[in-house]
This record gives C-alpha cells, sequence and structure tokens, in this order.
C-alpha cells in the first residue's frame, strides 16, 4: 500500500471516530443529560466517582439496573484489588457460611485450599479427614483447575470456594473437579457429592511406652474444649510425653490455638501482631504450665494458626519440631462486620496484621523449618495419617523415640 492511500484512510476512519463522538456528545448535551457525567476538571478516583459511575449506568444502560447490585459490585471489587488472596467482601451467604465454619459445621467436600502465587492456581492445603475430598484421595498439592467446568484461579477465587461449598441446598448434590494432580501434573476429572461437614477437630490415642499423642486437624471455635477433653482422657498426669500432630492442619481461629499453646508455656510471649501503623497485640501466656516433654509434628500443609502454635512452642524451648518445612502464613484476618440487608448480613475479611514468634519471626512466604527433617513416603502419605502403624509412619516412630 503506497503512503499516500495510508494517510488518506487514516485521515479517513479519524473524521469517522471524530464525528461520532462529536455527535454523541451533542446528543447528550442537547438532552441535558452530558451534566451527570460532568466531564470537566482533573479529579482522582474517589468515593463520589464511583456514585458518578453508577449515575452513568443508571442513566445510560439501555436496561435497568438494580443500584444495589452496582454498589455491591464495586464492593466486591475495590477489596478484590487489593490483590490479596487471603482478603474479600463477604456477601449474606458466605457470612452464614463462615460462621457456620468456624462452629464446626458447614456444607462443602470439606477440602482447605489457597492460591498458589506461582502459577495463580488453587491449590489444595490438605483435604480434611473422614470428608468426601479426603474419601477420594484428593491430595494436597492437586491443582482444582475447574469446578463444574468453569475454569477457576486467582481472578475468581472467592467465586470458586462458593461453587466448592454450595449452601444447605446443595447437600447431596454432586459437584465435579477438574484437577492436575500433585508430582504427575496429570489432568483428572473427580465427582464429589457435598455432605453436611461436621469437624471433630482432636483426636488422640495412646501410643506405646506411656507417650500419648493428640492430632488437630484445624483450630475452630470447639478445638481447644476438646483438646483439653482428649488430653484428660489420656491421663495426662502420668505421661512420659506428648506428640502433638498438625500434620495438614491449616490453621483457624487463634483463641484456640492460644488455649492449646498456654498449656504447656509458663509466663511470656505466645505472640504478637504488628499492624501497619507500627502498634502491636501481644499474646502471652500465663505461669500455669502441664510441664511433660512436647514433641510437634509438622508437614507443607501446616499453616497459619498451626505455625504460630509450633513456633510458639519452639522458640519457648517447650517442644521439638519434626516433619517437614510448614507452609508458611504468616499474615492475620479479621472478620469485619459492614452492613445488614434483608438477606442477612455482611462483612469484610481483611487482611489486617503480620503475626511474629517469640524470637521476633515474621514467616510469612518461608515457613518453619522442622529441627528433624524428615519426609514420610508417598505410598503412605496417601493413606491417611490415622490408618498408618508406628512402622509405615517415619514421622511419628521418631517423634515416639525421642519421648518413650
Amino acid at each position: 500500500m503506497s503512503k499516500k492511500r495510508a494517510v488518506i484512510i487514516t485521515v479517513i476512519i479519524t473524521f469517522v471516530c471524530t464525528t461520532v463522538l462529536t455527535t454523541a456528545v451533542r446528543f447528550f448535551n442537547d438532552s441535558g443529560l452530558l451534566d451527570i457525567i460532568g466531564l470537566t476538571g482533573k479529579t482522582e478516583y474517589s468515593a463520589s466517582s464511583v456514585e458518578k459511575a453508577a449515575n452513568i449506568v443508571s442513566q445510560f444502560y439501555y436496561e435497568d439496573v438494580d443500584e444495589s447490585v452496582l454498589y455491591k459490585g464495586a464492593l466486591e471489587g475495590m477489596i478484590s484489588a487489593l490483590d490479596d488472596e487471603y482478603s474479600w467482601f463477604v456477601d449474606e451467604e458466605s457470612f452464614k457460611e463462615l460462621k457456620e465454619e468456624t462452629q464446626g459445621e458447614y456444607t462443602g467436600i470439606g477440602v482447605t485450599v489457597s492460591i498458589d502465587d506461582a502459577d495463580e492456581t488453587i491449590t489444595v492445603i490438605s483435604p480434611i479427614e473422614d470428608t468426601p475430598a479426603f474419601k477420594a484421595g484428593i491430595k494436597p498439592g492437586d491443582k482444582i483447575i475447574a469446578i463444574d467446568g468453569t475454569r477457576v484461579g486467582l481472578s475468581n477465587y472467592r467465586d470458586a470456594v462458593n461453587m466448592l461449598k454450595g449452601d444447605s441446598s446443595m447437600v447431596g448434590k454432586n459437584v465435579v473437579l477438574t484437577l492436575k494432580r500433585a508430582g504427575t501434573g496429570s489432568l483428572e476429572e473427580v465427582t464429589l457429592i457435598r455432605e453436611k461437614i461436621h469437624l471433630i477437630t482432636v483426636k488422640s490415642k495412646m501410643l506405646p511406652e506411656n507417650v500419648g499423642y493428640i492430632r488437630i486437624t484445624s483450630f475452630g471455635e470447639n478445638t481447644y474444649n476438646e483438646f483439653e477433653t482428649n488430653f484428660t482422657s489420656l491421663g495426662s498426669e502420668s505421661l512420659k510425653g506428648l506428640v502433638i500432630d498438625l500434620r495438614n492442619n491449616g490453621g483457624g481461629i487463634l483463641t484456640s490455638t492460644l488455649g492449646v499453646a498456654d498449656t504447656f508455656l509458663d509466663e511470656g510471649l505466645i505472640t504478637y501482631f504488628q499492624y501497619k501503623n507500627g502498634s502491636k497485640t501481644e499474646y502471652k501466656s500465663d505461669a500455669d504450665i502441664i510441664d511433660i516433654p512436647v514433641v510437634v509434628l509438622v508437614n507443607g500443609q501446616s499453616a497459619s494458626a498451626s505455625e504460630v502454635l509450633a513456633a510458639a512452642l519452639h522458640d519457648r524451648g517447650r517442644a521439638t519440631l519434626v516433619g517437614e518445612k510448614t507452609y508458611g502464613k504468616g499474615v492475620v484476618q479479621t472478620v469485619l462486620p459492614f452492613i445488614k440487608t434483608d438477606k442477612g448480613e455482611t462483612a469484610i475479611y481483611i487482611t489486617t496484621s503480620r503475626y511474629f514468634t517469640p524470637a521476633g519471626v515474621c514467616i510469612h512466604g518461608t515457613g518453619i523449618t522442622p529441627d528433624v527433617s524428615v519426609s514420610l513416603p508417598e505410598e503412605y502419605a496417601k493413606l491417611g495419617f490415622d490408618n498408618l502403624t508406628l512402622e509405615q509412619d517415619n514421622q511419628l516412630k521418631i517423634a515416639w523415640e525421642m519421648l518413650k
């Protein structure tokens, strides 16, 4: 094409575009609608600009729109713009489910997930034992690529979590996951049936030589009470030592974690939170202590609240850590009640601080390296900890040998 012809075409396109834009602006101006847009002066993005955008949609969009839907979308977008996988706007249904989950009961498949920063995929931290996900053989490290045929990832993380759970009406309904399997990278479709998940977060048993074993699968509202009950049932006064198993524990509520830590610590620091203004909140144990030897089992799926407990007992010289390097979640989320609507309550679930161990370390992104590093053989990891003998579970065997 000649340069002259290209110039002529460019001039024609520019003229057409300019004419269309001029005509559109003249229409809005003649109709008095341009005043609503108010394209005058320089300004920054602000709350008023959000309201202005809503007015534009209300006036000019070709169909009727519920303004509450627009503002809800703006709220969701605002929190999403933080680009923080742990912060989101919690709508009425999600807030109800969140409260149910912390109380130990919710609808779903029984899996803890997070975003893998490396590839922005939804990745399984751990399946919860005795749930559909666990029984179907979903493993830590499996990546959820699609749910019911819908591609999922960082951009729709919260929607994906809601799809996994559903609400109470979804009990007994199928959900199809497309998984990229850890280790092999092969794609596989798995069909699960949502259940009402009843969480029993603490299990215990007596090992040979009078060594106690307590496994904490997550930290809910009832976990500390369950821990006390199980610890007492082991005959706590006559134990040679105690193994606390935090493997595959994805975290949960801080208060339960503090209660367990306080059981084995004398007076001093458990953890502290640091906020963006530099202020700190310290959480301390009292002088009462059950002074028996403790070994804590951890792995790559031990995260958040379980890392708080493991680090506190370790830094204070009360426990030896055995297993694999922990997940490395060193930030804290707070549920802030927001507004009530005719559909229920909403909240903003937002990262509010970093937490630090008694030694002053924030483990976010790095995790905790155990004193004794040992991996569980892959063939046994697939069976679930409750199904292993002491000989098969080499991590537990090492802990037991330290205490017997």
